[in-house]
């Protein structure tokens, strides 16, 4: 799920009836949107406010207007870029996206642009060890530093990269299993929601880079 301030909506994907549902947080009304695919993961996009939503079977990145559902562009992503999980946008226009499920995927972290091409990449085979991930689930992004947080479900920590997706640090002491993220940008809380459902905690003071 996501919302959005400046239509007052609340979007939720629904992979098995390939849809997104809008809920009008005025009037009520509810909406439904087919989109070409399984949707995943959804975001509102920098500026432009539009929906970001990461499908499957095909793996593509849609762009949608949060206001109607019309298609603003599908983003055709490289052939090793597949079974997305979530997406985001960046304040230079660029998108990341977190990737991988099945054993044979790269399990990783890319950033691409409009044209679907990879500019920079993180990690690659599923593993344990420095520089991997294992089931990237989510993301999020401090909006002032571009600063990105992936929840590295299986690993059961939260890895920091940096705008050029380099590791910074990662968070472990009380993550299990983590499933989604919530960045707080006036207090600096990552929300952790892990996969078992029942906690959600805070992370404080995360993200004060100057001092990495």
């Amino acid at each position: 799920m996501t919302s959005c301030v400046r239509h007052k909506c609340l979007y939720a994907s629904d992979c098995d009836n390939k849809c997104i549902h809008k809920y009008d947080l005025l009037s009520s009304a509810v909406s439904k949107w087919s989109v070409t695919g399984r949707p995943c993961g959804l975001t509102e996009t920098l500026g432009s406010c539009n929906l970001l939503v990461t499908c499957n079977y095909p793996d593509a990145l849609v762009e949608m207007r949060a206001d109607s559902g019309q298609l603003v562009r599908t983003i055709k992503l490289q052939s090793h870029i597949k079974c997305l999980n979530h997406a985001l946008q960046l304040t230079t226009g660029q998108y990341v996206v977190c990737h991988g499920f099945d054993v044979d995927d790269f399990y990783q972290v890319c950033m691409v642009d409009v044209e679907g091409r990879v500019t920079h990449s993180y990690s690659g085979r599923p593993g344990c060890g420095v520089g991997q991930l294992n089931y990237p689930r989510h993301l999020a992004v401090d909006e002032d530093s571009q600063y990105i947080f992936v929840a590295d479900w299986q690993n059961n920590k939260v890895a920091l990269l940096s705008p050029r997706l380099e590791l910074v640090r990662e968070f472990s002491d009380g993550v299990t299993e983590p499933y989604r993220l919530y960045f707080h940008q006036k207090t600096g809380c990552l929300f952790v929601g892990q996969y078992n459902g029942r906690d959600v905690f805070a992370i404080q003071a995360v993200v004060d880079v100057t001092c990495f």
